[in-house]
């Protein structure tokens, strides 16, 4: 399930859409049944339509996004 080096050579913007492609077929299954794994396990519901439950999320907060960068620099230059 691996993505070899050449769809970045490819397509190294990742702007191409391969879900469809029939090249991919068994990437796609194979990220589905782990999509299904993840979501049994983490209680989250499939989404079935806009009346799936799901998190409601706030405005974007630049200054509390600027904290969380210099926080995770910080932690990543201390490691």
């Amino acid at each position: 399930m691996e993505r070899s080096s050449g769809d970045l050579k490819a397509d190294p913007e990742e702007m191409r859409n391969v879900a469809a492609d029939p090249a991919y077929a068994q990437i796609k299954a194979d990220l589905e049944v782990t999509l299904a794994e993840y979501q049994q396990r983490y209680d989250d519901e499939p989404y079935r339509g806009p009346s799936t439950p799901r998190p409601e999320w706030g405005s974007y907060d630049h200054e509390m996004f600027g904290r969380l960068q210099a926080y995770v620099a910080s932690t990543r230059s201390a490691s």
